[in-house]
């Protein structure tokens, strides 16, 4: 298998923000929300 590399669709700009939250988030500096919670209160607070 080849593989080919292009250029990203995403900027360098924001590929430093997404690496600067994720190294939070598994520091622990930051802290996620369990998506069944998250999609019970979207849940309760909009009725789908």
């Amino acid at each position: 298998m080849n593989i080919v590399e292009s250029p990203s669709l995403v900027s360098e700009e924001h590929s430093k923000v997404v690496e600067e939250r994720r190294r939070k988030h598994l520091s622990g500096e930051t802290k996620g929300e369990n998506w069944e919670d998250v999609r019970s209160e979207i849940k309760k607070k909009y009725g789908f």
